[in-house]
């Protein structure tokens, strides 16, 4: 009997909590749209940038991959240079581990920001990016191993970098909202790939963030997302369309260091057999959840809300 009405206090402070910052238009000094773990986000800080480690457990063995991310967004100009380079390391219960150094991506956007009308005189923040993802094929030099194929099933988004083809990816993102309540959308216009041996795939993929950023030192988002083959006879990267969903939090500690841990669930099984559904048994590279952790610092010098 006490514990429920631990547990209704404290959901009755939280619920109180969340109206009152509502009510009275919180605007978090130098806000930025929460950079989510499956998507971009249409602003970046000045400088941003850190190592994320995740872990993939699979019937096929155990992928670990740590990809380095940084950002530059110069102070006056709307455009920023996202770079990302994919390490992951396979342990397949069959065979030795494998080291894997993916594509260095390269992602440069524009970024412009605005004031959304809602009715009388009520604006939101907003804003919207437009530019492309181009993956330089340097991982088609030793091509894939096991640590590509237990590793890339977590980052299916991320395309460009993770597969030993060249890839551009074009992308436009929209984002509006308060810290208390937010939306982010991406739309991949359309992934081209094209592999060692000259075959080629086109992709379309989507994703959604719902958050909030009650705090200047905390932010949360709930996340999916999918990727699509636009033609049946395409060279695709996958035996069906992956959709997934995330749920994911940042902390801000201080002025720079920021934290952030990520669950990932797969909603369909996008790398096993065709016959899977006939065969449970046959083994996948895709596990029923994936986790990470992101480690990293930003500076806020570039002008947010």
């Amino acid at each position: 009997m006490r514990r429920r009405r631990y547990i209704t206090f404290l959901i009755g402070g939280i619920a109180l909590l969340v109206a009152g910052q509502a009510l009275a238009k919180v605007r978090i000094k130098g806000w930025y749209f929460p950079k989510p773990f499956t998507m971009s986000s249409p602003m970046s800080p000045h400088r941003f940038g850190g190592m994320e480690t995740a872990v993939n457990f699979t019937d096929l063995g155990t992928g670990m991959a740590f990809p380095l991310r940084s950002a530059i967004a110069p102070r006056k100009s709307p455009f920023a240079v996202d770079l990302t380079l994919p390490l992951s390391i396979g342990i397949p219960k069959d065979g030795s581990a494998e080291f894997y150094l993916g594509n260095p991506s390269i992602s440069v956007t524009g970024a412009w920001r605005f004031m959304f009308p809602v009715g009388g005189n009520q604006r939101l923040p907003s804003a919207w990016s437009a530019g492309a993802d181009i993956g330089l094929p340097l991982a088609g030099i030793w091509g894939a191993n096991a640590a590509t194929v237990l590793c890339f099933p977590m980052y299916v988004r991320e395309y460009s970098a993770w597969l030993p083809h060249f890839v551009i990816r074009p992308k436009v993102t929209l984002a509006l909202g308060k810290p208390i309540f937010f939306g982010m959308f991406e739309l991949g216009i359309a992934g081209l790939g094209v592999t060692m041996s000259g075959d080629t795939y086109t992709v379309m993929d989507w994703g959604v963030a719902l958050g909030s950023q009650p705090h200047e030192m905390v932010s949360i988002t709930l996340e999916f997302g999918g990727a699509h083959a636009l033609h049946d006879d395409s060279f695709t990267v996958f035996s069906h369309n992956p959709v997934w969903g995330a749920l994911g939090a940042r902390f801000y500690i201080g002025e720079k260091f920021v934290a952030g841990l990520m669950m990932r669930v797969p909603f369909t099984h996008a790398f096993a057999d065709q016959l899977h559904s006939l065969v449970p048994d046959v083994p996948t590279n895709e596990s029923i959840f994936a986790f990470s952790i992101f480690v990293g610092y930003q500076v806020k010098e570039h002008p947010g809300f």
